[in-house]
């Protein structure tokens, strides 16, 4: 958190357990920003980055492996349980028993750190498409990991840093930046960060 994780590459992944990812945490709640923002949504958060943003509010330095059918299972049980606590039952909107899409009106967001360093998020994600109304996932665009078709990629670039000081924005790889469906920028006010503009070669994507 705050720029203090371990910097991680995708080396650290190249013996990840058969159909596994490296999980912080799972959530249900309603998607804030970005495409799906007022959507109900499951996130999913990986664990481990390649970057350490010193405003990053989020813990991701460690996880569990869970395998896809792990993943299957607590994904039903933290939807189910998110009413279950309210001592409710789980509205037909949101769980679908007739053979259809499994989550119809629920989008599943694969966040982290940052997701794209495990290879196996694609598999996860394309078995995953037809499960819900969408899925995304957000990057900061560095790792080249092939994004299946029917998934949203939403390219979150960031600013290499030099004593917790945004210096430059990094421009994502040519494989994200071609298959990106929308580019999501942080912003500030300090007239001096290159936060507080978006990058030229942001304009040549649009």
């Amino acid at each position: 958190m705050f720029g203090t994780n371990e910097i991680i590459g995708k080396k650290f992944f190249k013996e990840a357990p058969k159909d596994s990812l490296f999980v912080t945490s799972m959530f249900f709640t309603l998607q804030g920003e970005g495409p799906y923002a007022g959507m109900p949504a499951l996130f999913i958060r990986l664990a481990k980055c390649n970057l350490d943003c010193s405003f990053c509010d989020t813990f991701f330095d460690d996880g569990d492996w869970l395998t896809y059918k792990d993943l299957e299972a607590k994904i039903y049980h933290t939807i189910c349980d998110y009413w279950n606590a309210k001592g409710e039952t789980v509205p037909l909107w949101a769980l679908d028993g007739n053979g259809g899409p499994l989550y119809p009106n629920i989008v599943l967001v694969m966040t982290g750190g940052e997701p794209l360093m495990q290879e196996n998020i694609s598999q996860f994600m394309a078995n995953a498409v037809g499960d819900f109304k969408e899925v995304q996932v957000e990057s900061n665009g560095i790792p080249d990991t092939d994004v299946p078709a029917g998934v949203t990629l939403v390219c979150s670039p960031k600013c290499m840093e030099k004593n917790g000081v945004a210096v430059r924005y990094y421009t994502p790889s040519k494989t994200i930046l071609e298959r990106a469906d929308c580019l999501k920028f942080v912003m500030s006010s300090d007239k001096d960060s290159p936060y507080s503009s978006v990058p030229e070669w942001a304009h040549d994507w649009k």
